[in-house]
């Protein structure tokens, strides 16, 4: 879950959605990802929207660090 966490803020302020989480990070189902980030938003300067994905282009629900 912290490798989550560490890709958003790496990306910061660009937004990501789930499945390229999953993609980027190897990880072994989409729910790893989800979980995470429903966690994070909202919570010490993260949001949930739905918006353009920065990796994949598609619309879609992403999470983003959000500048300070």
């Amino acid at each position: 879950m912290d490798r989550v966490e560490a890709l958003i803020t790496r990306l910061a302020p660009v937004p990501i959605c789930d499945e390229c989480i999953v993609e980027r990070l190897n990880l072994a189902a989409l729910h790893q990802a989800s979980q995470r980030t429903r966690e994070l938003a909202g919570q010490r300067g993260y949001e949930r929207t739905t918006a353009e994905c920065a990796t994949c282009g598609e619309s879609k629900s992403v999470v983003r660090r959000c500048p300070r």
